[in-house]
């Protein structure tokens, strides 16, 4: 009962809140249209039936896309660990941070490390975790959760985020969003470059290949994929096709529902494990 008188003050609550209102009020006005427009020149009754039909497919096969994924990744270099469970996961990664040392980290997106208290596990750990998605970052600051899977912070304005990032740096920061956006490249760039260990989701995984996918809109991705030592890929079977082909149907449609854009910024394609080694003499 208690958990339920809770849920109907929080909802009172956001219902007065007038900026909230405004803030969301604003989004749902404005992006029906830019969806709408994003799709022209797509059929997109078949772009609908082919996904259906790839991610029908996947989910009847899933058991042989987990095996011919962990195959073909491993085959590259790669590791790949099944768990069933988010205590199963979490006793996965305590024992992968003793072993490779981690005490920083830097985490691109990846819901279905929300769904499995990812962050909770490092704190408890001792490891220091970055949020590097602008969204994520921001909400961090807050103390909050995803309310949206694309747009985290979607719930908050210019106005409070400058008040976050305000009282995170010590510093008076103003209402500009350019502005904000290079405050967190500031806080960003030493912590890319010093983590043990980068964290990402996958909009994507590829059974034939072994193969990951990532869409995203600012560069954190490539970074945090590219400059620590350690990279860990979270997400769920929920992400499985078989084939690259088959995967070109996702990469029409995900970015016009998710952000109202034809492609992202970044499309970034990940298969196994690479070492960056440097040739001395050549320097």
């Amino acid at each position: 009962m208690v958990d339920n008188i809770s849920l109907k003050e929080e909802i009172k609550d956001a219902l007065d809140n007038a900026t909230l209102g405004r803030t969301l009020g604003n989004f749902c006005k404005t992006y029906p249209k830019r969806r709408l427009n994003s799709y022209q020149g797509i059929d997109f009754k078949e772009t609908q039936q082919a996904i259906k039909r790839v991610k029908t497919f996947a989910a009847e096969h899933v058991d042989e896309m987990i095996s011919e994924f962990k195959k073909n990744c491993e085959a590259r270099g790669g590791h790949v660990v099944v768990v069933k469970s988010k205590e199963e996961a979490a006793k996965w990664v305590e024992n992968f941070l003793k072993e490779k040392d981690i005490k920083t980290a830097v985490k691109s997106k990846s819901m279905c490390s929300e769904e499995i208290h990812f962050n909770k596990i490092l704190k408890d750990n001792g490891v220091d975790c970055q949020e590097t998605d602008l969204g994520e970052f921001i909400i961090s600051l807050e103390g909050n959760s995803p309310v949206h899977m694309v747009m985290p912070a979607l719930h908050l304005n210019k106005e409070q985020v400058a008040d976050y990032f305000s009282e995170y740096t010590k510093t008076k920061h103003e209402p500009i969003i350019s502005e904000e956006v290079k405050t967190s490249r500031r806080v960003m760039r030493d912590k890319f470059k010093n983590a043990d260990l980068g964290v990402s989701g996958a909009n994507v995984a590829v059974a034939e290949t072994g193969t990951v996918f990532t869409m995203t809109n600012e560069g954190n991705g490539r970074m945090v994929g590219t400059l620590p030592k350690n990279h860990l890929y979270i997400f769920g079977i929920e992400k499985f096709v078989n084939s690259i082909s088959d995967a070109r149907w996702i990469f029409k449609a995900l970015p016009r529902n998710g952000t109202a854009q034809r492609i992202t910024a970044y499309l970034s394609l990940y298969t196994g494990a690479c070492e960056v080694t440097t040739d001395k003499e050549s320097d």
